[in-house]
This record gives structure tokens, sequence and C-alpha cells, in this order.
């Protein structure tokens, strides 16, 4: 796994590039011949990068997790989309099923806090450099 910032510009190639340097100067892989799949913070970068590395596109961790955060306390319906056909007007139109509400949530606003406090924790250099040998020593990214 990587997880990198490039600030100057969302470029699929260059993106990819970028990449590649990383992945061969870090781990000396070309990583064209070993991934799989590729993840990145929006979906048209991922679907393009991945079309440059030419690997499938998977969804965003962290975009998931906003989502079943988002679900969890309520701020979000889940909801599914279908086609419905019309013989009034003879086409297809889109109609939307909540399959479950979004609601208030009473813990909603305590379970912000807790994440935002997490959040902050790691913050701090200490505790951040602490969480990196911890994930070192279990092999997580």
């Amino acid at each position: 796994m990587l997880a990198t910032v490039k600030n100057n510009g969302h470029n699929a190639r260059l993106v990819a590039k970028l990449i590649e340097i990383v992945f061969k100067a870090k781990y000396g892989i070309d990583i064209r011949n070993m991934a799989r799949f590729t993840m990145l913070d929006t979906t048209p970068s991922a679907k393009n990068v991945a079309d440059h590395l030419g690997t499938e596109q998977g969804d965003c961790s962290m975009h998931l997790l906003k989502l079943c955060i988002g679900y969890g306390i309520g701020l979000k319906d889940n909801i599914q989309p279908n086609s419905v056909w019309d013989s009034e007007s003879g086409s297809w139109n889109k109609e939307v099923t909540i399959v479950t509400p979004g609601s208030a949530l009473e813990e909603g606003g305590s379970d912000i806090q807790k994440f935002r406090s997490l959040n902050n924790h790691f913050k701090s250099t200490k505790q951040l450099n602490a969480l990196k040998t911890n994930q070192k020593a279990l092999s997580y990214p």
C-alpha cells in the first residue's frame, strides 16, 4: 500500500507515474507488474490512474469509512436507485428507494466528538510515532 500526497495537480498520468516511482524507490518493484487494484481519494481520479496502471479500480477506504460513519450516526439515508418502466410515457424512469432511513441519533454528537478526539490524539507527534511503530510491528501499512 502507498499513501502519498500530490499537491501540484491531479493529472492521472502524473499521479500514476508518481506511484510507479515511489514503489520502485521504496520497495524496488515495478507496480505495473504487481498491482491488481488502485484506490485513490476521488473516484474519477482512481478510474483514470487505474487505467494508466492497467489495474482495476477499488473504492477508497476513507470514502467507505465516511459513508459508514454517516449511516451509523443517522446523517444519511441508505438508498437504492432503480429503473422503473413507465407505460404511459413509454420510457424508463429513475426512482430511488430508501432502504434504511437516516434519522436523528441521540448519540450522534457524542460519536462525532469521539472521532474528533481520536483524530486529535494522533495529531501529536509522540502518538503518531507510537502508531507508526505499532503498524510496523504488526506489518500494517
